[in-house]
């Protein structure tokens, strides 16, 4: 008497494009049995058939799974697995089946105007919103940004909004966030400080009372922070 190989189950499967995927088999041996109480622990060989090898897998092979993923299009790529445990020759085998899904690399694309993820505004000025579409991910982040801007997702696009509150020269990295590789973009947003208009003759000069043909004292104010006049 010869009992069947078992074969444990093997669920749903995620894989990401250049990652190499191992999938084992294990299960209980079939036994041959000689006596009600001896018996022989057979080898168990495994071979298994896959019904979409564009995702990188051959059509059929034997023993564990271990494989690079490809997937050329912007979707996720499913393949059917079927594998078998035999036992002793010509005796039946047991079978289990499985998915692959092989996703594909998330992706950042600027979907506001061209230009507005190089801007130049003043303190306390808002920005033009900035926007990237992500692709097959599930979010974003965003490093680098001044004080007063912040980076929002939703529903496929994260935003980069807001009125900054410090100056300078602020170079920033949206990073995508998903299943599989991520995808980065960058920008740059310069924040001027606001003009200053100070009083740099002396402080009476501002209120000054004069006769008539009589030249004042010249008031006079500096002005700083990138003024080009007054």
């Amino acid at each position: 008497v010869v009992t069947k190989p078992t074969i444990n189950v093997v669920g749903a499967q995620q894989a990401c494009i250049g990652v190499v995927k191992e999938i084992a088999f294990n299960g209980n041996s079939a036994k041959e049995y000689t006596s009600a109480t001896s018996f022989t622990e057979l080898t168990t060989t495994y071979t298994w058939t896959n019904d979409n090898p564009a995702i990188g897998l051959p059509a059929s092979g034997t023993g564990n799974i271990s494989f690079t993923p490809t997937n050329t299009s912007n979707a996720p790529l499913i393949a059917n697995i079927s594998v078998f445990a035999q036992g002793a020759t010509g005796c039946a085998a047991t079978a289990i089946n499985f998915s692959i899904t092989i996703n594909p690399d998330t992706k950042l694309a600027l979907s506001s105007a061209v230009g507005t993820n190089a801007q130049e505004k003043c303190i306390d000025e808002a920005i033009t919103n900035i926007s990237y579409t992500v692709t097959n991910g599930t979010g974003a982040t965003v490093t680098g940004l001044p004080a007063g801007l912040t980076g929002s997702y939703n529903a496929g696009v994260f935003t980069i909004s807001g009125t900054a509150t410090e100056a300078g020269t602020f170079n920033y990295t949206v990073t995508s966030t998903g299943a599989c590789a991520s995808s980065s973009a960058t920008g740059v947003i310069k924040i001027n400080s606001n003009v200053e208009l100070s009083l740099t003759s002396a402080s009476n000069t501002t209120a000054q009372a004069v006769n008539i043909n009589t030249a004042i004292t010249n008031v006079v104010y500096t002005s700083t922070n990138g003024a080009t006049g007054a």
